[in-house]
């Protein structure tokens, strides 16, 4: 994700391109294969006006400095569930470019999805060895015979997305990262998005509730989270690890076709060691608090449409 520049001796480069089933596969944890791949599942277009289909391009990639398997190394791998069909050609470019933007960041935006992966991967890389080249070069002599001095050098990364809504002109997805760069232990998250198909546009908090509604939902969380910790009140939460003060409803959310899922990532409102927490809301209950004129009412009333009301 930094910098563009042509990959060198010291790393192979190999992908395997292949066409496989439609069936979505779940990443093995486990894989530690020097064999990159990459794959595109292909999934057949429905012709549904209201909705999008996919394809998924997956790569795993290892990289060992200076090309030497017996060197720390980095590892890439991608599981990306990607916008590839619609009716309307000219929206599907609007919305895969909303798409690249928020799982790669902007600068891949104007790719194709293919071509975004890439040169995702290829900069990942380039940007580890670029760093670790550096390093090795300011090593004294005790450093490099001190036991263990390279077992922070190993980096790794994983990306992976999820379709959460898919209906009524509405696409809810989810990002969720992985980056381990020495340490004890590496940091994840999920950053979740939606976005209005008919307008090509992202869906905030601003879209859906007022800033008056900001404390109400405060409270709703608390409880909703209670009830699903199966304990009484705010402060039992509290008791469990929980930093109360904390929960509040950001842009950290996706949709379903039954309410609102607000994620907290770790550190945001408990301990790493808690991971994360989701707290969701129906729509029975949020239903009073939307927006007239929010796209989101689509998904409560389907045969209305928000934008002609």
């Amino acid at each position: 994700m930094k910098k563009y520049s042509t990959l060198t001796t010291l790393f192979c480069f190999t992908l395997t391109l292949a066409i496989v089933s439609c069936t979505h596969k779940k990443k093995d944890n486990g894989k530690t294969s020097d064999q990159d791949s990459a794959q595109v599942e292909n999934v057949a277009l429905t012709g549904n006006p209201d909705t999008l289909t996919f394809e998924t391009i997956k790569i795993e990639k290892k990289s060992y400095i200076a090309n030497n398997p017996k060197n720390p190394g980095c590892t890439y791998d991608l599981d990306l569930v990607y916008p590839s069909g619609y009716t309307d050609p000219e929206t599907l470019q609007g919305i895969q470019k909303l798409f690249l933007e928020s799982v790669f960041g902007s600068k891949y935006a104007d790719l194709t999805p293919n071509e975004a992966a890439a040169q995702n991967m290829k900069d990942y890389i380039d940007n580890y060895q670029s760093e670790m080249t550096e390093y090795i070069k300011s090593m004294t002599k005790e450093d490099k015979e001190a036991q263990g001095a390279d077992a922070w050098m190993n980096y790794a990364s994983y990306d992976s997305t999820a379709t959460t809504y898919n209906k009524n002109k509405i696409y809810s997805f989810n990002v969720y990262t992985y980056s381990y760069t020495g340490g004890a232990h590496g940091i994840y998250g999920t950053a979740a998005y939606i976005i209005d198909i008919e307008n090509q546009k992202r869906i905030d908090f601003a879209d859906i509730f007022t800033t008056q509604d900001t404390a109400r939902l405060k409270v709703m969380l608390k409880e909703q989270l209670a009830t699903d910790q199966n304990v009484k009140n705010e402060q039992a939460l509290k008791q469990l690890g929980f930093w109360t003060d904390n929960i509040t409803p950001d842009d950290n959310f996706f949709v379903t076709g039954k309410g609102i899922t607000w994620i907290f990532n770790p550190y945001d409102i408990a301990p790493y060691s808690m991971g994360s927490t989701e707290i969701t809301l129906s729509f029975d209950k949020l239903k009073p608090m939307i927006k007239k004129q929010s796209p989101i009412l689509r998904i409560i009333n389907p045969d209305t449409d928000a934008n002609h009301r």
